[in-house]
């Protein structure tokens, strides 16, 4: 019994051995994988440190309540302050206080939507100076399933100084059309339709001292008669164009009504003017300019092209936009079709209207189908102060 337990006892010593041995090679082949899988996790690492860490935005993570969890090293260094003193600490606390509003209806935005947000907003740095950024936020979990914000910010300092000094240099040339149309009304009024008007005499004249015995005569005088007529009515009628009758005298919604009531007694199409909240809002002249001309620009598309009988303006002011709403009964038009021909033909009538609404930051919509009618929605936002009413 002795030699067979010896003899077992031999044999597991070397089974034991065997799966030692099987399980030193295992665990060497363990070994070698982790050491693979270390190297890879210092590239993961590396490639997260290039990609976040020094990312060209501000990347962090907030909280539901806008406390910032996790951040970037540009974030850090957008904000003037090391990583550590951003963590736990509310991201409204580096943003303008005159800001925060937008900021706030941001996240609002964001938790009832859902979507993807993005805001344009001033940021407060450490040494309390400030710029301008960009902010897109997305609503997401984090590994324990709680909700969180991933928030990307940019600095667009650069943009919004290049926005402003392209705005001055389009007010600027506004400013000098403005005053050229002026000079050009004064010359087409006082000399031109001056010099027309007395060529139409002299025409008369002449036709009064040719005798009946020349009929044919008698017949071409009379048509150049009326057609200088027509000529002296079209200079005048331009030369009013191109004036701002009464805008600084009376004001932008009086200088409208005359001009809606002029072109109605004067013209084929009865025009509608009428206005709500615009008394209370104290209006910069450049502004009232902008508004005037685009209706205007809009009430001689209608009368050259809609053939129409009846167009209604509205001009509303509702914080915290100025809206401008034209619709006409006339017979529409393919508004694709025509942006397309207005680029091959050159013709500037809805192209310059676009123009103007971009130069002060609006947006303009245009709905028309054929034989439907039109409607004009500008929308230009506004930022005056109104007028105290006590």
């Amino acid at each position: 019994m002795t030699e067979n337990q010896e003899v077992l006892s031999h044999e597991e010593t070397r089974r034991v051995l065997h799966e030692l041995r099987v399980y030193q090679n295992e665990l060497e082949a363990q070994n070698v994988e982790l050491r693979v899988a270390h190297v890879h996790l210092d590239a993961a690492r590396a490639r997260y440190f290039d990609l976040y860490d020094l990312a060209p935005v501000g990347y962090c993570t907030l909280s539901e309540k806008g406390l910032i969890l996790e951040a970037n090293l540009t974030s850090a260094n957008l904000l003037g302050v090391s990583r550590g003193v951003l963590v736990q600490k509310p991201i409204s606390r580096f943003i303008l206080e005159e800001d925060q509003y937008i900021y706030y209806l941001h996240l609002k935005k964001l938790s009832v939507y859902g979507e993807l947000q993005a805001c344009e907003l001033r940021m407060v740095r450490q040494d309390k100076t400030h710029f301008w950024a960009r902010l897109e936020a997305a609503v997401t979990q984090d590994a324990v399933g709680k909700r969180v914000f991933r928030v990307v910010f940019s600095d667009i300092n650069d943009r919004k100084n290049a926005d402003k000094k392209i705005h001055t240099l389009s007010q600027s040339l506004m400013q000098a059309q403005e005053r050229e149309r002026h000079l050009i009304s004064c010359e087409l009024h006082d000399t031109i339709a001056q010099n027309l008007s007395a060529l139409k005499i002299n025409n008369n004249l002449i036709y009064n001292d040719i005798p009946m015995t020349f009929p044919a005569l008698r017949e071409k005088l009379a048509a150049s008669s009326n057609l200088l007529l027509e000529t002296i009515v079209a200079v005048r009628n331009l030369a009013y164009d191109l004036r701002l009758p009464g805008l600084k005298e009376m004001g932008l919604l009086k200088s409208l009504e005359m001009y809606c009531a002029e072109a109605s007694e004067n013209g084929n199409v009865q025009f509608d003017f009428q206005s709500s909240g615009m008394s209370v809002i104290n209006m910069k002249r450049d502004i009232e300019i902008h508004i005037y001309r685009l209706i205007q620009e809009c009430m001689n598309n209608i009368r050259k092209h809609a053939d129409a009988n009846r167009a209604t303006i509205l001009l509303l002011g509702s914080s915290p936009n100025i809206i401008i709403h034209i619709r006409d009964n006339g017979k529409g038009f393919d508004v694709k079709a025509q942006e397309l021909s207005s680029v091959a033909t050159k013709r500037m009538g809805i192209r310059s209207m676009q123009e103007r609404v971009n130069m002060i930051h609006g947006s303009m919509m245009i709905h028309s189908q054929p034989m439907k009618g039109t409607q004009v929605s500008i929308k230009i936002p506004f930022a005056e102060k109104y007028v105290n009413q006590s």
